[in-house]
């Protein structure tokens, strides 16, 4: 026979994996909101492309506009993450006053299959390929950041936090290794064979094998925004205080 206190703990059990279930899927229904950047009368909004599958933008400089180090920053790239990319937009307009570097936010809209996670990121990898890769490798940028984020051990990940440099780098290498030692929730990972992402070859792949140096910076999708922005601000600020060279 069952005991009282046996049924009730299960139905805490139940009640626990419920309340996590609500959670994450409302973090994922955050993640699917729009990103507005807002734009100051003294930057520049270029159409970088449109098609069909959404459109692509590059927007800057942001923080210091005369400095000749100059920093891409990608996001949308995976419509589904968006939390990570408002944050880091949020991050840099809050700083940009202070930034010694310069930054141009390129900014990927899909519009077409947008809640649909295979196709959405599909669409939203090739048009950063035809439209970001082109346009960075033209303008001379020290470091290239391609903003996402992760679910985790939800997708077989052992870590939440992490910088990654998909392709042979010791450029990029050295620079992600120079923020990681100074962010301490931050780490160096690179997701195993069959569970590695797939946008490094439309994106952050090419541009390495260009010799631009560029690293993917992945959050957790699951933690409350503000964990998010607080990180962004502080990940922000520290890619701005190193050495690029």
């Amino acid at each position: 026979m069952v005991s009282i206190s046996s049924k009730l703990l299960v139905l805490v059990t139940m009640a626990v994996l419920l309340c996590s279930v609500i959670v994450n899927q409302q973090y994922a229904m955050d993640n699917k909101q729009n990103i507005e950047i807002k734009t100051p009368q003294t930057l520049e909004t270029q159409v970088l492309g449109s098609t069909g599958k959404g459109t692509v933008t590059k927007t800057g400089p942001y923080g210091n506009p005369n400095s000749t180090r100059k920093i891409a920053i990608i996001v949308g790239v995976h419509p589904l993450e968006a939390n990570a990319h408002r944050a880091i937009i949020e991050s840099i307009l809050n700083n940009s006053k202070s930034l010694k570097n310069s930054y141009y936010i390129y900014s990927i809209d899909v519009t077409e299959n947008t809640d649909d996670y295979k196709n959405g990121r599909i669409n939203g990898q090739q048009l950063a390929n035809k439209y970001v890769v082109s346009d960075i490798k033209k303008n001379h940028f020290e470091l290239v950041i391609d903003v996402h984020s992760n679910r985790g051990k939800d997708t077989g990940y052992k870590e939440n936090r992490f910088l990654s440099v998909p392709a042979k780098s010791n450029k990029s290498k050295s620079i992600a290794s120079k923020i990681i030692k100074e962010i301490s929730w931050l780490v160096y990972y690179i997701p195993p064979n069959g569970k590695d992402p797939k946008s490094p070859k439309y994106v952050t792949v090419p541009l390495i094998n260009s010799k631009i140096p560029s690293i993917v910076y992945e959050t957790y999708m699951y933690e409350p925004y503000g964990t998010t922005l607080a990180h962004a601000n502080e990940f922000i600020k520290t890619v701005d205080s190193i050495k690029l060279k």
